[in-house]
Formats: structure tokens, sequence, C-alpha cells
């Protein structure tokens, strides 16, 4: 028995919904990851790259992911009419 993640384990993605959401997903969540980043680089000049905390950190991700989620919907639409073109 193998592990890792299969061919036959990403046989959902061929549903043009269930790509889209994951796409949505992963944008939304490279976001947060990347507001929680640059949550360091913030401060005095003398001060960086410091860490503000972690509740800093969860709200600068937050307020990325927020962005991320503007973004990344028309993305996601995009992605869900090119796969259902390409289904046809």
């Amino acid at each position: 028995m193998s592990t890792g993640i299969t061919p036959n384990r990403l046989r959902f993605l061929s549903n043009p919904i269930a790509l889209a959401v994951v796409v949505w997903l992963v944008l939304v969540a490279a976001a947060a990851v990347f507001g929680a980043v640059m949550s360091l680089f913030t401060g005095n000049a003398r001060e960086t790259p410091t860490f503000n905390g972690l509740s800093y950190a969860l709200f600068s991700a937050k307020e990325f992911a927020m962005f991320g989620a503007i973004l990344a919907t028309p993305v996601a639409l995009i992605v869900l009419v090119v796969a259902l073109l390409r289904r046809r």
C-alpha cells in the first residue's frame, strides 16, 4: 500500500466545482500565510524583523486572508468556467 497523493485520490478534481473550490481555498490559505509572514516586517526599522506576537500574526493573517478571498473569487470563477468549457 502506497502513501502519498495518487491520481485516484485526486479524481474528485475532475469535477469543475470541486476544482474551483480547491483553487479558492489554496489562494486564501496562501494569502493568510503571506500575511502572517508580513507581520514580521512591521515596526521600526531597527526592530525589523522582530516577532510582534502571535495575536498580531493572526490578525495580519486574517486581514490578508480577507483580501485574498476578494482576489481569489474571480480566479476561482474563471477556473470554473474554463473547466466547464473543457468538459464539453
